[in-house]
């Protein structure tokens, strides 16, 4: 969390990411997915949309607060969709 009165970090977006029309939801979901699948090892790597879904709300990496498991499970699909989760 950055302090009152101080710049924030800056982050650099890639050109493939805005040209897929992702949101910052939808890279914030995907940090966590990263964390996630690294945090399993390689039974990671063949986790189902729900094992995700499940997992995440269950704080395996952290709070996602107000995510409902539909919004997850949207994002997962958008990720999918767009090449960034295979």
């Amino acid at each position: 969390m950055t302090k009152p009165g101080t710049a924030a970090p800056e982050v650099i977006v890639g050109r493939e990411v805005l040209n897929a029309g992702l949101t910052l939801g939808d890279l914030g979901l995907y940090v966590k997915l990263d964390q996630l699948i690294e945090q399993m090892g390689e039974a990671g790597e063949y986790l189902s949309v729900y094992e995700m879904v499940e997992a995440l709300l269950g704080g395996a990496v952290g709070l996602i607060p107000g995510a409902t498991a539909d919004e997850l499970r949207a994002g997962i699909e958008r990720l999918v969709a767009t090449d960034f989760l295979a």
